[in-house]
């Protein structure tokens, strides 16, 4: 129970609040036991105490208008199934930690966490005028910090790669750093280095690895072109020895640039379907979230 006055804590029994004094009960006529607000008889001694209760000050409400901004973090599903409990749990400690820090930076109060999701509530206790922004600007810096996060990883990744070489994860990682890019010119600059670090030699497996990141970050920015020369890319360079799993990564990514190009339909619900029944099959949790994101885009368009 917390005071109406003060919001401080109050203990069972108390009659006042020991932090602003406010009266909480007072005594039965009959037996002096507490009597609380709203009481019409004591339990103690079974007197009416309705012309007591009635002298306890009301508690003051009010009604208003609390902007609430929600997090959720994309993929929890397929994080789960692809790391330990431990692991994920270390990740989500340290997100709950860094989204309750930007929540409270704007003045906001961090309301609940429910699994990977979070709720934040602006305006109270203290209600600011311009709490909707605040909402806002702590939504658009949890957005950014975390971008911002793993451009740094990205970056010590790259220096390492400098300094020891690049020809073993060195293209891969610079098509992880353009996916940390916000700005489409930014992000098509890593894109190139990544190409030409290719074209310098590396190891092989970054020929189909910088691909797939390649696609994901066109994808974002519309470059529907860009997501089908990699496509073909791909195809070229396995067409002497076809791997499966890049053979999902292609039937994926052609069906999400159609929903990208907004397609809709059955036909183009089935096809997003066959690469996430092959990939769940496959356990290859990496590739669901952006499925599971346009097949509700494809179904939200659907009549009813």
């Amino acid at each position: 129970m917390t005071c109406a006055r003060c919001q401080a804590e109050i203990s069972a029994g108390a009659r006042f609040c020991v932090a602003c004094g406010e009266p909480i009960c007072v005594s039965c006529p009959q037996c002096a036991g507490p009597v609380f607000g709203g009481q019409r008889s004591y339990t103690g001694c079974g007197a009416d105490v309705a012309p007591a209760a009635a002298a306890i000050p009301a508690q003051d409400c009010e009604r208003r208008h609390a902007p609430v901004m929600f997090s959720d973090l994309s993929g929890y599903t397929a994080l789960n199934e692809s790391f330990e409990s431990e692991e994920v749990q270390a990740l989500m400690a340290r997100v709950k930690s860094d989204v309750s820090a930007v929540g409270e930076r704007y003045g906001g109060t961090v309301n609940q966490f429910v699994g990977e999701e979070m709720m934040a509530l602006f305006g109270i206790p203290v209600a600011r005028r311009d709490d909707a922004r605040r909402a806002v600007e702590a939504a658009l810096e949890l957005r950014d910090g975390q971008r911002e996060h793993a451009r740094r990883l990205a970056d010590e990744g790259i220096a390492l790669c400098r300094a020891h070489g690049m020809g073993r994860i060195g293209p891969w990682l610079h098509e992880v750093r353009a996916l940390t890019e916000a700005e489409p010119v930014a992000r098509s600059r890593w894109l190139e280095e990544g190409e030409r670090q290719l074209a310098l030699g590396c190891v092989s497996h970054n020929h189909l690895d910088l691909r797939a990141i390649a696609i994901d970050a066109l994808l974002e920015i519309g470059d529907l072109d860009g997501v089908e020369r990699n496509c073909v890319c791909i195809e070229t360079y396995t067409a002497q020895e076809p791997l499966p799993i890049n053979d999902r990564i292609v039937l994926r990514d052609r069906a999400l640039a159609r929903v990208a190009c907004r397609e809709r339909g059955d036909e183009l619900a089935a096809v997003l379907q066959a690469p996430r029944d092959e990939g769940t099959r496959a356990e290859l949790f990496v590739l669901l979230p952006a499925l599971d994101t346009a097949l509700a885009r494809v179904a939200a368009a659907s009549p009813a």
